[in-house]
C-alpha cells in the first residue's frame, strides 16, 4: 500500500512567519487542494491532518455560504475517512498561531461542522492504540474495496 502525507500548507506559512497570507482561505484552500490533487491516482492512501474542511472553520465573515458548498464539494469530491484524535498530552504550540484553549475550541467546532454536514468520522485516542487503530481501519476499508 502506498502511502503519502499531504502536508499542512498553513503550518508552512506560520513557520515562514507570512501572517497576512492566513487570512487569505481562498488561497489556502487552493494551496492545499493542490498538495492533495498532485497525489492522487498516485498512491493508495493520502494522509493530512489539514483537511479542505478546514478553510470553512477559518474562513473570514466576507465570504459567503458559497465558499462553504465549493469546500464542502472539493471535500466530498475524494473518499474520506475521518478520524478525530483525542487529545492526551501537553499542548505543542510549536507551527501553530493558536493558545491550547483556543486550540480546544477549534476541535468542538470540527466536530460540530462534521455533525452539521453528516459527515462521519471515528474518535480515537492520540495515544499509540489510536494510530495503530487507523492503520487497521484503513486497511480494512482497503481491503473491502480491493476485493
Amino acid at each position: 500500500m502506498r502511502t503519502e502525507i499531504a502536508s499542512e500548507f498553513a503550518k508552512d506559512l506560520v513557520m515562514e512567519e507570512r501572517f497576512t497570507t492566513m487570512k487569505n482561505q481562498v488561497y489556502i484552500l487552493g494551496k492545499q487542494l493542490h498538495r492533495i490533487k498532485r497525489l492522487e491516482n498516485k498512491v493508495d492512501v493520502i494522509i493530512t491532518d489539514s483537511p479542505l474542511l478546514f478553510s470553512i472553520l477559518y474562513k473570514p465573515d466576507w465570504l459567503s455560504v458559497n465558499f462553504e458548498n465549493l469546500v464542502l464539494e472539493l471535500f466530498n469530491s475524494f473518499d474520506n475517512i475521518n478520524y478525530l484524535v483525542e487529545r492526551y498530552k501537553k499542548y505543542d504550540n510549536f507551527g501553530r498561531i493558536q493558545s491550547e484553549n483556543e486550540a480546544i475550541k477549534k476541535d468542538k467546532e470540527i466536530k460540530f461542522l462534521l455533525d452539521k454536514n453528516k459527515i462521519g468520522y471515528n474518535i480515537v485516542d492520540g495515544k499509540r492504540i489510536g494510530t495503530i487503530f487507523i492503520v487497521q481501519d484503513v486497511i480494512k476499508k482497503l481491503s473491502k474495496e480491493g476485493g
